[in-house]
């Protein structure tokens, strides 16, 4: 008769060293393992070298069947994983490796810079009639044109009375032949109305992919009350009581965010929030000369209907892509380097390359150098050098201009 062993009372003891199971380590200075790359290829690699070296009178059976080469690849897969993840890591680290959008983005947030969103191409249009009236013409604003772009796809320009104003009606005086009024490629989409909640760091998602950075229009209503914020580059630049936005292109939408009433105001409870934005921007839009070609007939009701030509007799400016990552990583530290103050030659050609306008376009070369003497004015009189070399080399239509941009 057979007895059956009492198995309840066993203890398995686990082993607490590799010595406890016959396995003989190498010193500590013959531990030589190369972490240069550590995919799943190079580790098991190694880890069979390993073994063939310090273990050759142990060890031989290397076919995948054996459990051992398992557990080898279990490891090498495991090791490739965490390289690779320690790899990502220390790329995304550090502004001139980092490879994701997220990454390069908050980089540069720390340099109080940002990835530059594409813009709408601009063009100047003729609005012209056969012969003088004796009343005004009035255009609306808005005005679409519909046109074939480069790429065989649909282009929207509209018409507008003057850059920023997105309101004013065109409009031809009495006795004149027509005026000059400027289009931009894209259009408004419907506007975005929200009922605040009186919160701090409000802010509302535009979910849509291609919103043009500016113009992004934001009006806080209180009943028949309607104020207008203003956009501004970071909340943290703004005071308690500043009625500021800043925006945010996420990969798949547009975020307006509102202040917390220590950077920034927040809107009140039961205040509506109304959004204008505008869809389009990018190379697709830029057109040629007389693109724009064609005859509407504007007015009727209380006025004379009046044939109206628009043409455009000049190439569309601006239109540029989104900013690559690879630009950015380039641009904004020289951009930052300079604090948006010009106090040397250096600093003009820097901020003067990377300006880009959708109305005043960019500027292809520059050249900025201080100049002294009395002919070109005298800082005991109130004059400054470099300013009156600058508007020598203007970059945009007046001084002024040129200010607010650079």
């Amino acid at each position: 008769m057979t007895t059956v062993p009492d198995t309840t009372n066993i203890i398995v003891k686990l082993p607490d060293s590799p010595e406890e199971v016959g396995v003989v380590l190498p010193s500590a200075e013959l531990r030589r393992i190369d972490f240069s790359a550590l995919e799943f290829e190079t580790a098991r690699r190694m880890a069979i070298e390993y073994i063939k070296t310090y273990f050759k009178d142990d060890f031989n059976d290397f076919v995948l069947a054996n459990g051992t080469i398992m557990f080898v690849e279990l490891v090498s897969a495991l090791t490739g994983l965490l390289s690779e993840r320690s790899d990502i890591v220390a790329d995304e680290s550090f502004l001139p490796t980092s490879q994701s959008r997220t990454a390069v983005s908050q980089h540069l947030e720390l340099i109080s810079q940002k990835l530059t969103k594409a813009s709408p191409a601009v063009v100047d249009v003729e609005c012209f009639i056969n012969a003088p009236t004796s009343f005004d013409i009035t255009i609306p604003a808005g005005l679409t044109f519909s046109l074939t772009g480069p790429d065989g796809g649909t282009l929207t320009y509209e018409l507008f009375k003057t850059p920023g104003d997105y309101t004013g009606d065109i409009v031809i005086p009495r006795g004149k032949r027509g005026i000059v009024a400027y289009a931009v490629e894209g259009k408004f989409g419907s506007d975005i109305t929200v009922i605040s909640d009186g919160s701090s760091g409000q802010y509302v998602d535009i979910m849509k992919t291609d919103v043009i950075d500016d113009p992004i229009l934001v009006y806080i209503e209180t009943g028949s009350d309607s104020t207008e914020w203003k956009k501004i580059d970071f909340l943290e630049q703004a005071d308690a009581n500043s009625e500021v936005f800043e925006i945010d292109h996420l990969d798949d939408r547009t975020r307006i965010s509102f202040g917390d009433n220590k950077n920034g105001k927040a809107p009140i409870d039961g205040q509506l929030i109304r959004l204008r934005y505008r869809n389009g921007g990018g190379i697709r839009g830029r057109i040629g000369r007389y693109s724009i070609n064609e005859s509407r007939t504007i007015g009727g009701g209380q006025s004379a209907a009046t044939a109206v030509t628009f043409r455009n007799p000049s190439p569309s400016r601006g239109g540029y892509d989104n900013e690559s990552l690879d630009d950015a990583k380039k641009r904004a530290p020289r951009e930052f380097s300079t604090h948006q103050n010009i106090a040397t030659s250096d600093d003009y050609s820097i901020l003067s390359s990377t300006f880009k306008h959708p109305v005043y376009g960019s500027v292809s070369k520059s050249v900025a150098v201080i100049r002294t003497g009395i002919e070109y004015g005298d800082p005991a009189d109130g004059n400054n050098n470099l300013d009156y070399v600058i508007k020598q080399i203007r970059i945009a239509p007046t001084e002024e201009d040129a200010k607010q941009y650079l």
